[in-house]
């Protein structure tokens, strides 16, 4: 899996010319990448989701777009719709702005339920059902969406089970001193991100993540993790299976960003916060509270041990 590795370090290099986030942040959106999963980042505004996006389609070569949501938008907006020509007599469909290969949609809980929903197919499927028909979307596609966490005016919450579609969730903060100054530096003269990837490239990046070998052992570590939040009371709503395979596949992937061929178990506790995150759904507390998911998470942890591996 070297090669994989030196791959990720080279789009890691070039994304780094023009985003300053940690190694790890990055990783994790590789892999989920690699699993052609889709994320969800809930920040606070201002701390470089765009431009982050556009520094990744740029590097791996592809077709870039951004949309922000208003409770006004409809669905052929993003999806497209059929348009009727005069010079030719007939409807033609224009392509919405998801026909892409990354796709950016900000703060997606300010869309209507009826919107949220007609991504869902998107993300699931890698296709769009519009006026009866269906049209494949472009091979890579990969949706960041943000949530905004600061308004609650305006606001559609997702519900949890268009949440348990993402593959992932991260949540960056703003960026440390050093990041900053980093940043005021490059302002206006700093280097430019070049592609260094395609396509076919990390089409074939997809298909070597699913060679990476996971232990039986790791793989009952995995479900005695899901089996755990199935059976505790505090929770309304377990991790499904959707979650516990993107917790499979992204230990896969994770690994071979590490330039490993097997999946070791620190593999798997790095990849468990941004998967379960957002698919773990409290239960109110007496006085209206609700747990922390860090501490839950880490609590479970601590609790279930590693089965012995061969």
């Amino acid at each position: 899996m070297t090669s994989l590795q030196t791959w990720a370090e080279r789009v890691c290099r070039e994304i780094k010319k023009e985003y300053y986030p940690p190694n790890e942040e990055i990783q994790l959106i590789l892999a989920a990448l690699l699993c052609q999963g889709h994320i969800l980042i809930e920040g606070k505004p201002g701390t470089g989701k765009t431009q982050l996006a556009r520094a990744l389609s740029t590097v791996l070569g592809g077709d870039f777009k951004h949309m922000s949501c208003t409770p006004d938008l409809e669905p052929s907006d993003i999806l497209g719709a059929s348009l009727y020509s005069r010079e030719k007599e007939k409807f033609i469909f224009r392509k919405g702005p998801i026909m892409t290969n990354i796709f950016l949609l900000d703060e997606i809980n300010r869309s209507s339920p009826r919107t949220q929903s007609a991504l869902m197919e998107a993300m699931g499927e890698g296709k769009i059902s519009v006026e009866g028909t269906n049209i494949p979307l472009p091979n890579p596609f990969f949706l960041i969406a943000t949530e905004s966490t600061v308004e609650k005016e305006g606001i559609y919450p997702l519900p949890e089970g268009q949440k348990d579609r993402f593959f992932l969730t991260l949540t960056p903060d703003y960026p440390g001193r050093e990041e900053e100054r980093w940043i005021m530096k490059r302002s206006g003269k700093g280097e430019t991100a070049k592609t260094v990837s395609g396509p076919d490239e990390l089409r074939a990046r997809q298909g070597e993540v699913l060679e990476v070998h996971l232990e039986d052992g790791l793989k009952e570590y995995i479900l005695d993790l899901v089996d755990y939040t199935r059976k505790d009371g505090e929770l309304v709503t377990g991790i499904s299976p959707r979650g516990s395979l993107a917790l499979y596949r992204g230990s896969q992937a994770l690994a071979a960003l590490k330039g490993r061929d097997f999946v070791i178990p620190g593999d798997i506790q790095t990849m468990i916060y941004p998967i379960f995150k957002n698919r773990l759904s409290f239960r109110q507390g007496p006085y209206g509270d609700m747990p922390d998911e860090g501490e839950y998470i880490n609590n479970m942890l601590n609790r279930i041990s590693v089965p012995p591996i061969e």
